[in-house]
């Protein structure tokens, strides 16, 4: 990330502005009264469910973003934007309180994407191993118990914990009850 171009710069823009704002705006405009004082709360879920999607797609590696950004920095996005988004799902749980199932659902999302991004980090983010020594000498012990296929499989329960999102956005009434938010939601 030494030399920032205008094109990786632009697709650090798109993917931090440009991709929530229609979910975040159309939430905006469609909460019901009794829940504004949650608006920030909510708002922070909603771009942190965007920036997580946007961030499971760049770990598709798409050919037109690899050509255009290339590979590397790819990764580097795809990897800060996981952070960020469960960063934001942390502050998000903090500031829009729920109870049942739409609690439950929430915190094991949160809880399967701490897991995994804590793993992630240790066994395919070589910058973090490389400046802490411990952590490089537990990695190099659990390489001889998990091999990196099994880390990339481990990365794929991020699906699972999408699909948990997915299931606690649908049990909250008033978000539910709302059709247009609802689909936008999906073809995000």
């Amino acid at each position: 990330m030494k030399h920032l171009s205008t094109r990786i710069l632009l697709t650090w823009m798109i993917l931090l502005f440009i991709v929530p704002a229609p979910m975040v705006l159309m939430l905006s405009t469609t909460l019901p009264t009794l829940y504004l004082h949650n608006m920030v709360g909510i708002q922070l879920g909603v771009i942190a469910y965007s920036w997580m999607l946007a961030a499971m797609y760049l770990g598709t590696r798409p050919r037109w973003v690899d050509r255009s950004v290339g590979l590397p920095h790819v990764y580097v996005v795809h990897g800060v934007m996981g952070l960020m988004a469960i960063t934001l799902t942390v502050l998000h749980r903090q500031l829009s309180p729920s109870s049942g199932w739409i609690k439950r659902t929430g915190d094991w999302a949160l809880i399967l994407f701490i897991a995994l991004a804590v793993w992630s980090c240790m066994f395919m983010a070589g910058w973090l191993t490389s400046r802490l020594r411990w952590l490089e000498l537990l990695k190099h012990w659990l390489e001889h118990l998990a091999r990196h296929e099994l880390s990339v499989w481990l990365h794929r329960l991020n699906l699972i914990a999408v699909v948990l999102v997915f299931i606690h956005v649908q049990l909250i009434n008033y978000i539910a009850s709302q059709r247009i938010f609802m689909a936008a939601r999906c073809l995000d």
